[in-house]
């Protein structure tokens, strides 16, 4: 499956409904983000730990590449938190 004909949602740690979501769109690619505490148990010393922790710091870099331009956007046109 190529990246352009495939459907992916990549979403963050704190997203914690992953089964209910994924049944009701079944044809979707998920990515769902470990939470940091599952990702500092991984054992690095081993293969499928390191290979998980490798993917999870490429799920981090695209978030954080597609996450950059809309806050941007967002401070342009002043959507900023006020108090």
């Amino acid at each position: 499956m190529s990246l352009l004909s495939s459907k992916m949602i990549m979403k963050g740690r704190g997203f914690t409904m992953h089964e209910e979501i994924q049944a009701r769109h079944p044809g979707l690619d998920w990515q769902f983000s470990l939470m940091p505490g599952k990702r500092r148990a991984l054992k690095k010393s081993e293969v499928v730990d390191d290979q998980i922790d490798r993917l999870e710091m490429i799920k981090a870099s695209i978030w954080a590449k597609v996450e950059h331009p809309f806050r941007v956007f967002k401070y342009q046109f002043n959507y900023r938190k006020t108090r």
